[in-house]
This record gives C-alpha cells, sequence and structure tokens, in this order.
C-alpha cells in the first residue's frame, strides 16, 4: 500500500545533516506540512529560523553524528520536547576515517539501519 506523501502530517521526525542542503529542504517542506522536525548537524545557523516560525513543532540540536554521546543526547532532546519518533532520515556524512574495528556500536548500527 503506497501512502501519498501529502499524508505525512504531525509526524515526529529525525534529520540528521539538516543544516543546508537537502536536509535543510527537507526540513522545511515537513515544516510546511505540519510535521514536528527535529534537526541535528555540527552547525545550526542556518535553521535557527525555524525556532521562530514553528516554535512548537521544531528543535534545532548542535550534534556531531560520529559522537555516541553527541546522538543519545539529541534522541532524548527530541523525545522529551515530541514525546517519541515516527521517523528518521539520515541525510549527514558520517566520516569516520577509521578502521572497522575502531567503529563504534552506534556509528555501525546506523550503517546497517541506514544501508550506507
Amino acid at each position: 500500500m503506497n501512502k501519498n506523501p501529502k499524508d505525512y502530517k504531525e509526524k515526529r521526525i529525525f534529520i540528521t545533516g539538516a543544516n543546508e542542503g537537502i536536509g535543510y529542504n527537507i526540513a522545511k517542506e515537513l515544516l510546511l506540512r505540519r510535521n514536528y522536525v527535529a534537526v541535528l548537524d555540527i552547525q545550526t545557523n542556518n535553521v535557527k529560523q525555524f525556532e521562530n516560525e514553528y516554535p512548537e513543532h521544531f528543535l534545532a540540536i548542535e550534534c556531531d553524528v560520529r559522537v555516541e554521546k553527541s546522538i543519545i543526547d539529541a534522541i532524548d532532546k527530541c523525545i522529551f520536547k515530541f514525546g517519541y519518533l515516527d521517523i528518521v532520515i539520515h541525510n549527514a556524512c558520517i566520516c569516520t576515517f577509521d578502521n572497522f574495528e575502531n567503529t563504534s556500536d552506534i556509528i555501525f548500527l546506523m550503517w546497517i539501519i541506514m544501508g550506507l
């Protein structure tokens, strides 16, 4: 059963790498459709405007997705604000520049979940 993308309203959505580019535009469109959106990025200066436009529906979190504690803290903040998450969109580049043995469990799990 295919759902029309316009049917996705009031979902709690977590987006990594959304301060600019594709992630930014995804966040903007989802907010226009009345979704709750948490944006994670190393910098959040470009998305700060959404905090004023959508104070109840938007959360910007400075987060480095290469750091496990940073991801866990971001998830906690999202759940505290929105109650739960429906959708996770992984748009950030995870550049660990390390071998498999030195890759943290959470980064490895993200690779599996996101099909990287």
